[in-house]
């Protein structure tokens, strides 16, 4: 297994991370300093990392002359071909991140900027966000631990759960929804409408004094706002 190290330099404000994995695992953190850090485990895959202006591109795929070379060896000792990444990122806190994974895990902890994180088909695990959240999960668990900023969020799954772990109770209004699946709420929700259908509900109210937005959607799931 490949290890590399990259480094790109960011203004001292603002900046952006733009990060896109085929496959595998990928944890964004904050640190010190105004450049972003990647180390990379990988087997049978590139990683590529760009810049252009303010944001910092990070791509990790399979390689086609890796996989040509597997394939070659997988037919010669008859194995199993393999594919791994492995991402630690270190970007500045009030660094932009919009980050998709195709299958993996996507962990992203400490960043007080904008927060995209998108996977199709593993989990998303997020935590100590200060700034408004859009995470969407096609089939997988999507998480969040934390306190939750008084702006706009929104949390999506297709298939698959999603669990709110909050320190303390948010000050937001609360629209959260399932197709198939139930909703649970711990904090004391004012001005509360819940409709209940055969076989899932939608759940509205005040969370606070009201502040931000939590927007929640699940096709087939659950969701679950909790007190950690």
């Amino acid at each position: 297994m490949k290890q590399l190290h990259y480094e790109e330099p960011l203004p001292p404000t603002g900046g952006s991370l733009n990060l896109h994995v085929e496959a595998g695992r990928a944890e964004v953190r904050p640190h010190d300093g105004h450049i972003v850090t990647i180390d990379a485990k990988v087997e049978n895959a590139a990683v590529t990392v760009s810049r252009e202006d303010a944001t910092v591109y990070v791509r990790a795929a399979r390689s086609y002359e890796q996989a040509e070379n597997a394939s070659k060896r997988k037919r010669l000792f008859n194995g199993r071909l393999h594919c791994e990444v492995t991402l630690i990122i270190h970007v500045p806190a009030h660094c932009e991140i919009n980050a998709q994974m195709i299958a993996g895990r996507l962990v992203i902890s400490g960043i007080t900027a904008p927060v995209t994180a998108r996977v199709t088909s593993g989990d998303a695990t997020l935590s100590d966000l200060g700034g408004p959240i859009y995470a969407k999960i096609t089939t997988g668990r999507l998480s969040y631990e934390g306190i939750l900023a008084p702006t706009k969020h929104r949390f999506e799954t297709v298939t698959g759960d999603i669990c709110l772990y909050l320190h303390k109770e948010p000050a937001a209004h609360l629209d959260a929804a399932t197709t198939i699946g139930s909703l649970q709420c711990d904090f004391p929700l004012r001005q509360q409408h819940r409709e209940r259908h055969i076989v899932g509900e939608r759940l509205r109210g005040v969370l606070g004094t009201g502040e931000g937005h939590i927007k929640a959607k699940v096709t087939t799931g659950s969701f679950q706002l909790e007190q950690a």
